[in-house]
């Protein structure tokens, strides 16, 4: 039998309404989890060509600008990579849980976006997601954070320096937010 496993997902978003926004960077790790352990795995990172417009608000947030964006793959190609790489974990892994903080959020812009172009769902993956947010309800209830957004679980799980606001670093907290989330359940 396979290992079970979170797919920690973000995306980076050029407006908040995927109808008339779109994804502009998505990135992904693999958490393996065991009996006490949880280990990271594989990542998928890219950015992505735009193919509507970016707006300000978004771009000053994760740092969109057409002239580091310009060897980004389209939109198309971009996801359908995405999504191979999803069905290749599904292989390795019992139908992993897609993961992040907010997971709803990323899901709604990759569905609207995935769709656009015409590709299918990736296959393999369970049903259920994991909303780190949500799993920080108790640390709001205990007053051991003030809210659950990821910047303040970042900072109660000891996690040096600012946030990034890139997919990828935004996942590799969510990784770190989860374990530490995990660790406080076994206490």
């Amino acid at each position: 039998m396979s290992a079970t496993a979170l797919l920690v997902v973000d995306t980076e978003t050029g407006g908040l309404d995927p109808a008339e926004s779109c994804i502009v960077s998505i990135a992904a790790r693999v958490l393996v989890i065991g009996k006490g352990t949880l280990e990271p795995g594989a990542f998928f990172d890219t950015k992505i060509k735009p193919d509507r417009p970016v707006g300000d608000k978004a771009a000053a947030v994760n740092g969109y600008t057409a002239e580091a964006w310009v060897d980004a793959p389209p939109a198309g190609l971009a996801l359908n990579l995405f999504r191979q790489w999803v069905e290749s974990v599904c292989r390795e892994y019992d139908r992993p849980m897609w993961c992040g903080c907010n997971p709803l959020f990323d899901l709604k812009f990759y569905n609207s976006d995935r769709k656009r172009f015409g590709l299918v769902e990736p296959d393999g993956l369970s049903y259920r997601v994991i909303d780190v947010q949500s799993m920080a309800i108790p640390l709001l209830f205990a007053g051991e954070v003030s809210s659950v957004s990821l910047a303040a679980l970042r900072t109660w799980a000891g996690l040096e320096g600012e946030q990034t606001h890139t997919a990828l670093g935004d996942v590799d907290d969510t990784c770190a937010v989860v374990g530490a989330l995990l660790l406080r359940g076994r206490s």
